[in-house]
């Protein structure tokens, strides 16, 4: 997704979608992600069903990578610190994911940097 390969996440999502109801994974979200990534006008539409997904979480590796990469930045630190308040287990790595770079230089991502005792 991170780099710009739309069709090929379309089929790994569709795969994944095949399987749903054995991993849980939502593929209307996922797909209106990719299509949001790809068509911003379409991006208002994702962001609706990632926030509704029953199968997407309050993580750093689910809604706030989604809304990260859709460069909802707010939505992504909002999950981010809910996230680690809930005791993310994922939370430790947004250190080093490069879909986080956007927010290095937010205040709020640095305090919660410095909660995990992590190194901006």
């Amino acid at each position: 997704l991170m780099q710009g390969k739309y069709a090929q996440a379309r089929l790994f999502s569709a795969e994944l979608g095949k399987a749903a109801s054995v991993t849980g994974f939502d593929a209307a979200a996922d797909l209106a992600m990719i299509d949001g990534m790809e068509n911003p006008a379409l991006k208002a539409h994702a962001v609706e069903l990632i926030q509704q997904s029953p199968f997407m979480f309050d993580g750093a590796d689910d809604r706030a990578l989604s809304f990260a990469l859709l460069g909802e930045y707010e939505l992504a630190m909002h999950n981010l610190e809910k996230a680690f308040a809930e005791g993310d287990p994922h939370a430790i790595n947004i250190n080093r994911w490069p879909v986080y770079d956007p927010l290095r230089k937010d205040p709020r991502f640095q305090a919660l940097l410095q909660k995990m005792n992590l190194k901006p």
